[in-house]
């Protein structure tokens, strides 16, 4: 089967364009576009995930930590910890989101 970000309805709206083109019993999969100074707040999430940077400069904030990621970086999440992103870049950010259930 094949799966296309293209396919899926935006889930947010303003600077921010999150599109969640699989989900399974195991697996969740995002891309999430973030526009210069776009933001996404700080939340937490009970699935362990991953955030892999596509291309853009991003930071993240991960309970404490704050980390800057650059193009081809990947962090993880740990279940229940509050977490954010925000494109700290030019130009627009892409990340992509996998949540392991």
């Amino acid at each position: 089967m094949v799966y296309r970000v293209s396919d899926t309805p935006n889930l947010m709206q303003g600077p921010i364009d999150a599109r969640r083109f699989y989900e399974s019993k195991k697996a969740i999969v995002a891309q999430i576009t973030l526009q210069p100074g776009g933001k996404l707040e700080k939340h937490s999430s009970k699935e362990f995930a991953l955030l892999f940077v596509i291309f853009g400069k991003v930071r993240v904030e991960v309970g404490d930590h704050s980390y800057e990621l650059e193009q081809d970086s990947l962090i993880e999440f740990p279940q229940n910890i509050l977490h954010s992103v925000e494109n700290v870049g030019d130009g627009v950010a892409k990340v992509l989101v996998v949540k392991i259930k």
